[in-house]
C-alpha cells in the first residue's frame, strides 16, 4: 500500500473544511444552547467559568484533525467520474 505524502493533500480545501466545521458548530450550539445545557446538567454560571481561549483553540484543532483525516481517507478512494457512477 502506497503512503500518501501530506504535501499532496489539498490544503486549501482542508483549511476551508476546518473553518466551515468551526462556524457550523458555533451556529449549531448557539441554536441548541439551552437543550444542550439542560441535557448535560450545566448551568450558565458553570459555563462562564471555562477558559474560552482553550475551548476555541481545541475546537479549531480538532476540526483540523477531522479535515486532515477525511482528506487522507478520501485520497485513498479511486478517482471516479460521473460516467463511473451512472
Amino acid at each position: 500500500m502506497e503512503l500518501i505524502q501530506l504535501s499532496e493533500l489539498n490544503w486549501l480545501a482542508i483549511i476551508g473544511a476546518t473553518l466551515s466545521a468551526f462556524f457550523v458548530g458555533g451556529i449549531w450550539y448557539s441554536i441548541f444552547d439551552t437543550p444542550w445545557r439542560n441535557a448535560n446538567g450545566f448551568t450558565a454560571e458553570f459555563l462562564q467559568t471555562r477558559n474560552m481561549i482553550l475551548v476555541f483553540v481545541s475546537s479549531i484543532a480538532l476540526s483540523l484533525v477531522m479535515a486532515i483525516s477525511m482528506a487522507l481517507i478520501l485520497s485513498r478512494l479511486p478517482n471516479m467520474d460521473l460516467h463511473d457512477v451512472f
